[in-house]
């Protein structure tokens, strides 16, 4: 494990670095020791005596790039784009060896099913021991100290504003682009770190719980919820692309993105959901129509501008029905339905589908109307910026606090 560089180094494969933490839903480790990981806020965590670390990333995209934040001992300290290619990246240097120090990685950009080539790969962590305490310590399981668990799990279902889009970059910014995705300032992250917890994410922009903001009902977010991530699969097979076959799949260990999640792997003790943003614009935006059947969806709007009644019934059977889904998945977990940053007109069917739930003997379910953003806390492509999912960030917080009491 031992490298010489000049200096005395540490070099390990992610999968035998003593002591990691893994972040979000990730699959087994591959052959070769790497990790693949697909969703927002996904990534490692190590901690150590090191005065510097780097880590050896292996990027591909064709159109959507990954970034990945830094953050050591607890505090987010860097941004950056990966280049396509294996390549190593400094990750901090000059620390003080003689203590234990811990650096977080987690990938800021979401699943982009929409691009087939897509992948963030993390393989080796090399560690700089000069200085360390005790001095002559060569060996991984000397140099490393073990990341421990938090005391709970939560899991944050949503869209766009769970994937963090627009929570970083200028205001004003309408592109589409991987840059101005960041998990960091996301609520969902403030929320655990408010609440101490760990947390996984699984969000995905423009999806909802029928149909997506353009009435595709194939980007429907309950349709992949049990998977790994199903999305990336999703979007390889909607473009054609070998999935399985592919140079990216081979590589990260011929991992199939939509095979089952083991939800008894970490099991949640919340799952906290925000969807129901973009049934809502689905409503005031084109019909789409299914390339395979040539049918076509559409919900509409009445003359007077209210929802359909038989449409909108469709967003609160689908909503019904993921509420089954997810109390299947998390026997034990409190289920709350937060809702509202971009309005608050799905708000009466979400409440009636969690009523269902009631009804039918479910009382761990709960709605939370989530503040709405106010003017002037508009991030990048007119989403919700920081101080927005700050405010979302506390409302949740003290949410899960009086629920847990």
């Amino acid at each position: 494990m031992l490298h010489s560089y000049g200096m005395e180094y540490v070099e390990v494969r992610v999968r035998d670095v003593p002591g990691l933490k893994t972040f979000g839903r990730v699959p087994v480790f591959s052959e070769d020791g790497a990790l693949e990981v697909f969703w927002t806020g996904s990534g490692v965590e190590f901690a150590g005596y090191f005065s510097a670390a780097w880590i050896e990333l292996e990027s591909d995209y064709e159109t959507y790039e990954s970034w990945v934040s830094v953050f050591v001992n607890g505090a987010w300290i860097a941004r950056f784009i990966l280049e396509k290619g294996r390549r190593w990246y400094c990750l901090a240097r000059g620390m003080n060896a003689s203590k234990a120090q811990s650096i977080r990685v987690l990938k800021d950009t979401q699943a982009m099913g929409d691009d087939p080539a897509h992948s963030l790969v993390m393989r080796t962590v090399r560690v700089e021991t000069t200085g360390a305490a005790p001095a002559e310590a060569v060996r991984a399981d000397e140099v490393f100290v073990s990341v421990p668990r938090k005391k709970r799990m939560i899991e944050f279902v949503g869209d766009s504003i769970t994937s963090g889009e627009g929570t970083i970059g200028a205001k004003g910014e309408m592109d589409w682009i991987s840059m101005w995705f960041t998990c960091a300032n996301t609520w969902a992250y403030m929320a655990a770190e408010r609440l101490d917890a760990d947390f996984r994410f699984v969000s995905q922009s423009g999806w909802g719980v029928y149909c997506a903001w353009d009435n595709d009902i194939r980007h429907a977010l309950p349709l992949h919820y049990a998977e790994l991530c199903g999305p990336m699969l999703s979007g390889r097979l909607e473009s054609g692309h070998p999935c399985i076959k592919s140079r990216r799949a081979s590589e990260a260990g011929r991992i199939r993105a939509g095979a089952p999640y083991d939800f008894s792997k970490e099991p949640a003790n919340a799952v906290v959901i925000n969807l129901g943003t973009n049934d809502s614009g689905s409503f005031r935006n084109p019909a789409w129509t299914d390339p395979e059947t040539g049918t076509v969806y559409k919900q509409r709007l009445n003359p007077d501008g209210s929802l359909n009644a038989d449409d909108a019934a469709k967003f609160t059977h689908a909503a019904e029905r993921f509420l089954a889904l997810v109390r299947e998945k998390n026997p034990d977990a409190l289920i709350v339905w937060a809702y509202g940053m971009l309005g608050f007109e799905m708000e009466r069917y979400i409440l009636q589908a969690i009523e269902s739930r009631k009804v039918g003997g479910d009382g761990s379910v709960s709605y939370l109307r989530l503040p709405a953003m106010l003017p002037g806390e508009e991030g990048s492509r007119d989403h919700p910026g920081y101080p927005a999912h700050q405010r979302a960030a506390d409302s949740v917080a003290e949410c899960l606090t009086e629920l847990w009491k």
